[in-house]
């Protein structure tokens, strides 16, 4: 931007920390100064957008999209669910991955033949191994990294995210719904804008808590084959790739105008 004054320069932010986004200290003033210097904002979420005002950006230069996008037609649901209970994200702190483990006996007790998945990697994955030995569930629920994750989502019942922060616009969220998986979701941030009383079921951070919700979706196939059919329209109708083209061209648009 400094050797290019006369060029017209869009920036993405997608997190409510800037410290977090940039990662190292010293860059972080260079990186306010191009959020000033640049032609258009474009902010993840109403959350970004109402921490770039407080860090002076003009809000007529800041745009929010209706969330991430998704390939519709990559995630769908399978002709059979299974009692599947899914979680994926990065294993990092804000993502909750030892929760979700805690959450395990419990559901396991109530329904033996379900079957659970974290799927991932990350910096906290000595405790998430640490935790499957504390809590004996090895064998139990499948660990690790896959790149198409579109065949597990289909069959899943339930998918689980627990994010500290907010859900919305979880990727991993957005493709569990559009294959029918229904959301057990933190109640934090924005998530009641994906799951809400016709999609899922919001909880606290607690083990107990979410345990419950998964238990009492696994032995109610009926209400879950219920929220699931709900839960791809949601996404499909906000999130297609389609509408996120539409709204990356409109913000070319702005910045040629």
């Amino acid at each position: 931007m400094l050797l290019r004054p006369d060029h017209r320069v869009v920036i993405s932010v997608t997190n409510r920390s800037l410290a977090s986004l940039v990662g190292v200290s010293w860059a972080l003033p260079l990186y306010r100064f191009a959020l000033m210097r640049c032609a258009c904002v474009d902010a993840l979420t109403e959350g970004v957008r109402v921490d770039l005002l407080q860090r002076d950006i003009a809000g007529e230069k800041i745009a929010v999209p209706s969330g991430s996008a998704i390939d519709v037609e990559q995630y769908q649901p399978s002709q059979a669910k299974e009692p599947w209970v899914v979680f994926v994200g990065r294993l990092i702190e804000d993502k909750n991955p030892v929760l979700f483990l805690e959450a395990v006996p419990a559901i396991h007790r109530a329904d033996p033949a379900a079957r659970f998945f974290l799927l991932g990697d990350g910096p906290l994955r000595p405790q998430v191994e640490r935790a499957l030995d504390r809590l004996r569930l090895r064998g139990f629920v499948e660990l690790g990294f896959r790149a198409d994750l579109a065949p597990v989502l289909g069959k899943a019942r339930v998918f689980v995210s627990l994010q500290r922060q907010d859900n919305y616009p979880s990727q991993s969220l957005l493709e569990a719904m559009a294959c029918g998986a229904v959301p057990v979701a933190t109640d934090v941030g924005l998530t009641w804008k994906l799951v809400d009383e016709t999609t899922g079921i919001r909880v606290k951070p607690d083990p107990g808590p979410i345990a419950e919700a998964v238990i009492a979706l696994l032995q109610d196939p009926q209400r879950c084959d219920r929220l699931g059919r709900a839960a791809r329209p949601r996404v499909v109708e906000q999130h297609s790739d389609e509408r996120y083209r539409a709204y990356l061209n409109s913000l070319y648009a702005r910045v040629e105008a």
